[in-house]
């Protein structure tokens, strides 16, 4: 494990060559529900995430698997989080060096290091979680999953991407776009079945 390799460099040379990872929660009727994710740094896209009622290694650990399963990075993978005890235990290290991903983690007491996963939750917690009183995990899950796999990762622009959508391949050229309005990026989930915005 690193500590710091991927730390504030949030750019990256093509596709699944890094990855950054977090865990946020959702209040719900229920109680808590959790939320990891891992986002690839050059397309910004959620590679994978995972919801859970508990913060246990296994929550992240299916997010990882996922985004292993659907991605299978070729060469060098870095896998930046936090400090974070889940991201940190043996059985999760033991699937990232399997998968030949070298870990990184954050400076102790340094939050800035991992702010491109930090400041994701910000999105969806805007212009989704903070609008609804979740009655309860299994409503609350479905429309984070919706919101992840059909509007963000298909229709939301980025402004890091030049304001183009993360399902257009992000090559060099479609990212050197320019916005060309200050508000490119803002805008609500238009088209989810689960959400009535």
């Amino acid at each position: 494990m690193l500590q710091g390799r991927a730390a504030r460099d949030f750019k990256a040379t093509g596709v699944d060559r890094k990855w950054v990872g977090d865990i946020s929660y959702v209040w719900t009727g229920e109680g808590w529900l959790y939320l990891a994710v891992l986002i690839d740094l050059y397309s910004r896209r959620v590679v994978g995430w995972a919801v859970a009622d508990h913060m246990k290694t296994a929550l992240p650990l299916t997010a990882l698997t996922m985004a292993l399963g659907r991605r299978r990075p070729p060469g060098v993978l870095v896998h930046h989080t936090d400090r974070g005890c889940q991201y940190a235990s043996a059985e999760y290290r033991r699937v990232l060096g399997a998968a030949g991903a070298t870990a990184s983690m954050s400076r102790t007491g340094d939050c800035y290091d991992n702010a491109v996963a930090e400041s994701f939750f910000a999105t969806p917690k805007k212009e989704l979680i903070h609008r609804y009183r979740w009655l309860d995990r299994r409503d609350a899950s479905r429309a984070i999953a919706e919101y992840i796999e059909i509007f963000y990762n298909n229709q939301r622009l980025h402004s890091s991407l030049g304001c183009i959508c993360m399902r257009w391949s992000p090559t060099a050229a479609s990212r050197r776009r320019r916005c060309r309005t200050r508000r490119c990026c803002s805008g609500r989930p238009k088209a989810l079945s689960l959400i009535h915005i």
